[in-house]
């Protein structure tokens, strides 16, 4: 007897803004503090993530805890940042280029400001099964494996070890930025 498998019905967003409308500066990575944006997921049985937010031109990475791979939880994050940063936030984040995955599908949770009526961001979705429309994020996550392995529960990594690889990252030398680090780009380009 055949076990019959759930269909779970996605959520059509029509306020997505494709990749495709974003603006020919940010494609060709001319403009600061345009950023990509992922997560990476632990072992099944876990639900513990990992944001990873990647600049766009000077590759510098941030990273986050997430308990659940959940909307709400990017929202969290989101959300503390602007607390943090207040006005600086939508200069710091002026756009987001994510994939479609349902932790990313509240475009307006995600555009919208805690503290004003009008946007701190705008978000672009890349097409379905496309993830070298975010490379330098998928760059980084392949990075953030070598401390991070796949199958483990992201959950039993302490705060400080998270911010030791986001550390890492961000002071990588790289051929091609003339082996300038990440920060040494990004505090350049400021």
């Amino acid at each position: 007897m055949r076990k019959s498998r759930q269909q779970s019905k996605r959520v059509r967003n029509d306020q997505r803004l494709c990749i495709e409308r974003r603006p020919e500066e940010v494609n060709q990575r001319e403009v600061l503090n345009h950023w990509e944006m992922d997560c990476i997921e632990s072992s099944k049985k876990e639900p513990s993530a990992l944001l990873v937010m990647t600049e766009r031109v000077s590759r510098k990475n941030l990273l986050f805890k997430l308990e659940s791979k959940t909307i709400f939880e990017v929202m969290r994050v989101l959300d503390g940042l602007e607390i943090k940063m207040k006005r600086d936030f939508s200069n710091i984040f002026q756009s987001f280029t994510m994939d479609n995955g349902a932790e990313f599908k509240w475009t307006d949770g995600i555009e919208r400001s805690i503290y004003y009526k009008k946007k701190r961001t705008t978000t672009y979705y890349c097409h379905p099964y496309s993830s070298w429309e975010r490379g330098s994020n998928e760059n980084a996550n392949r990075l953030i494996r070598r401390f991070i392995p796949k199958g483990s529960d992201i959950c039993q990594y302490s705060d400080d070890y998270i911010k030791q690889v986001e550390n890492w990252l961000n002071n990588y030398p790289r051929k091609m930025f003339n082996y300038m680090t990440a920060n040494e780009v990004y505090n350049q380009l400021l």
